[in-house]
């Protein structure tokens, strides 16, 4: 079994004995986690017998990768490289597996310098990924900043809480569920789950140009207050054409989108430009659904926050008035688990 990894694949029978006589024979129950991601890399193994999932954090919940079975071998590069493992693995049933420590491994290193020049081989390569992970790491940096951005415009309402946290992924869950449907086959594109889930906290960036007078006031607001709140669209649309402009990617087109268009209608009796149907980027009625439905669910001054039963009510209400029926039909289908994400962020 240890010939099928890359790093002990081109060992020797002798070496591979020495390898196997350093592994200790673990066992988990189902659903135990085998390995964790974002813990250590200091050990790897070998699935005997049973079967794994590999899991990511995707932040709007765990994506599955791929599934182990037996022979298949894990964790190795995590423990040469010394960094982080890169995702979860759990046992679908009662597993065995094989199990080779860091000092084990290290102590191997030092008998056998063929298994040496493997090991030095295989970080070169990892070095030639030095690139990409810079180009991550500032990805996340613009992710971390984005967030940031459109906290400021929510932290002048008391109210809003969790609001993005919950929004956010109420969005990319919506999009995982429409990624086969032939209704958005034109409209999505790879990366389009990830991109939601990071610039969709921006859809009210425009209340920062609202005064606090009327953002924060308590009771109904009147005709000209509402005028005046509804420019928060323009306004954030304002901002990320500024963004545009300096850097025309897609991601930022999403979120320009989201924030000029996520109060408009179905019907087309939206605001500000009165678009209708399919003429509304389909990232800006996927975002109308999210902020509706977290609202609903949600305590504000003017109101108190409405049963689970009452809001999905709410929403199939407006299915085709203010909302784009398929999505609805579609939320709706998967309500549980849009419920869980409502309960997984809750205000504190």
């Amino acid at each position: 079994m240890l010939k099928k990894s890359v790093v002990f694949g081109e060992l020797s029978a002798e070496s591979l004995r020495g390898i196997a006589e350093k592994v200790d024979e673990v066992e988990f129950k189902e659903d135990e986690i085998i390995c964790k991601e974002g813990d250590p890399g200091d050990r790897m193994y070998v699935m005997i017998s049973g079967n794994a999932t590999v899991l990511q954090d995707m932040g709007w919940g765990q994506r599955e990768l791929k599934r182990l079975e037996t022979g298949d071998i894990f964790g190795e590069m995590a423990l040469i490289s010394g960094e982080k493992r890169s995702a979860t693995v759990k046992a679908l049933e009662p597993a065995i597996c094989l199990q080779l420590d860091k000092e084990s491994f290290l102590t191997a290193l030092d008998e056998d310098p063929h298994l040496a020049q493997i090991v030095a081989r295989l970080l070169t390569v990892r070095l030639t990924t030095t690139d990409r992970q810079t180009a991550d790491d500032l990805m996340a940096a613009h992710r971390a900043l984005i967030l940031s951005l459109a906290n400021l415009a929510e932290t002048r309402d008391p109210d809003t809480g969790a609001h993005l946290f919950r929004t956010r992924s109420y969005c990319a869950l919506l999009v995982e569920k429409i990624a086969d449907h032939p209704e958005y086959a034109h409209d999505l594109y790879d990366g389009f789950v990830e991109g939601i889930y990071h610039v969709s906290p921006l859809h009210d960036i425009g209340k920062v140009a609202i005064p606090d007078s009327i953002l924060l006031k308590p009771g109904r607001l009147s005709d000209d207050e509402y005028e005046i709140v509804k420019m928060h669209t323009t306004a954030g649309g304002r901002s990320l054409k500024l963004v545009l402009e300096q850097s025309p990617e897609g991601i930022f087109l999403m979120a320009y989108n989201i924030c000029l268009y996520h109060h408009e209608r179905w019907d087309g009796k939206g605001y500000p430009e009165q678009l209708k149907g399919k003429d509304i980027p389909v990232e800006a009625r996927i975002m109308a659904i999210a902020d509706v439905y977290d609202v609903l669910l949600s305590k504000r001054v003017y109101k108190q926050p409405m049963a689970y039963t009452a809001a999905y009510g709410e929403l199939r209400k407006n299915s085709g008035g203010q909302f784009d029926p398929t999505l609805i039909d579609i939320m709706l289908e998967h309500r549980d688990e849009f419920r869980q994400i409502h309960e997984r962020f809750q205000d504190e």
